[in-house]
Order: C-alpha cells, then structure tokens, then sequence
C-alpha cells in the first residue's frame, strides 16, 4: 500500500473482495476502519512533511466529530482500556457495597417477615391445592369426554370398515357375476366358431357330392346320347338298306 499511487491503483492491487481472498489483510483494513491516507514518497521531504501535517489535522477532525475516536494508536488503546478497567472495578466495588446493604436489610427484615413469609407460603399451598383440585377434575372431565369421542369415532371407524367390507364383497360378486358373463360369451363364441367350420366343412362336401353327382349326370347323358347317335345311325342305315333292298326287289 506504501507505493499505491492513486486510488485506481489501489483498486487494482486491492480490490474490494481482497478481505475475501486475503483474509491476513482484515486487521489493517478494520484498524483503519476503512479509511485511507496516501502520502506520496517521491515529493521533497518538506511537502511530505506538510502531507502528515494536514494527515494529522485530518484525524483531529474526525475524532472531534466522533464520540468514540475513528483512529487510535495502540499506546492510547491501552490507557483508555486501563482507565475502563478501572472504571469498571469502581463500579463493581461500588454495586458490592450496595448488595452488602441490601443483605444486610434482607437479613434485618428477614426475621420480622419470616411468619408472615411462612403464613403467605400456608395460604399459597392450600391455594395451589385447590387449584390442583380443579385442574384435576377438569382434566378427569375432559378425559371422559375425550373417551367417549374416542368411542363414537372407533364406533364410526368400525362401521366403516364394515361398509367398506360388505361393499368389496359386492364388488367381489360383480366382478364374479362379470367374469362368468365373459366366460359363457367367450365359450358361445367358440362354440359359434366351431359349428361355423362344421357348417363350412359340411356345405364343402355337399358341394363336392353334388359336384360329382353333377359330373356323373353329365357323363350319364353323355353317354345317353352317344347311344342314341349310335341307335339313329343304325336306323339311318337300316332305312338305307332297306330302301336299296326294296329298289331291287322291284327290279
């Protein structure tokens, strides 16, 4: 800090988180309480001694205008904690000479005020007796109370467990009720399914009966008409021969 030349400077070399980063610096940044004063170490020696003049004027301003001085030194440090210590034991021999009065009359007063003191404590046990008394009855009262909500609510709690089980029961039985229903469907379809492929295979072999009825019909009539062909060829040459019999029977 000695040849910091300007306040930029200073920020340069101490910025303002250096306490975070250079936490040895804290003790001379809180003695200084945060102030600063630059004397410049390249001047003639009489402008630096003008420079602690006027540092010096400064300071003398500012511990008027405090009530407790900005700077110290650690000589003055030291008297005003010896002149606080010894303010501090005046006030400490003084306050025991006040208690020592102050026991002295408790003692004094003590004797007078001990039946009254015993009398005030009597009255304050039957008090605290009675007031036990009626605490305890109306905790007693309160239990009962908080033993019959107790009852109805274990009561309601019960019921509804009940319902809720008479309820799932029910459910049960839906879902039973259901289950079958989709079971005699799903086995209604099968059974659909199966007397579908039944149907289909029993339509297949009619249709393969009737098609070789059909096959068999055809070759039947086939045949038929091969014989009649046959049979009328046979007229036909009957007839002819015939006719040339006739032809030359007439001859």
């Amino acid at each position: 800090m000695t040849f910091t030349k300007n306040e930029d400077e200073l920020e340069k070399n101490f910025p303002d988180d250096i306490k975070v980063k250079n936490p040895e610096v804290e003790p001379v940044f809180r003695f200084c309480k945060d102030k600063e004063l630059y004397i410049d170490n390249k001047v003639s020696q009489t402008e630096k001694e003008e420079m602690i003049k006027d540092l010096l004027i400064f300071i003398d301003i500012e511990n008027v205008k405090k009530i407790k001085p900005c700077f110290s030194s650690r000589f003055k440090q030291k008297a005003e904690a010896d002149e606080a210590a010894e303010a501090i034991r005046r006030d400490e021999a003084a306050k025991a000479a006040k208690a020592a009065r102050i026991v002295e009359a408790n003692r004094a007063a003590k004797a007078a005020e001990h039946q009254k003191l015993a009398d005030a404590v009597k009255k304050a046990r039957e008090d605290e007796n009675d007031k036990f008394i009626k605490v305890a009855a109306a905790a007693k009262a309160e239990a009962e109370i908080a033993e019959k909500n107790r009852v109805a609510e274990a009561e309601k709690a019960a019921a509804a467990a009940e319902a809720a089980k008479i309820a799932l029961e029910s459910r049960d039985a839906e879902v039973s009720k259901a289950n079958a229903a989709v079971q005699i469907a799903e086995d209604a379809r099968a059974k659909a399914i199966q007397d579908a492929a039944e149907a289909e295979a029993k339509r297949k072999a009619e249709a393969a009966e009737a098609a070789e009825a059909a096959e068999n019909a055809r070759a039947a009539k086939a045949a038929l008409e091969e014989r009649l062909r046959e049979k009328e060829n046979a007229y036909e040459a009957y007839k002819k021969k015939m006719e040339e019999e006739k032809s030359c029977s007439i001859l």
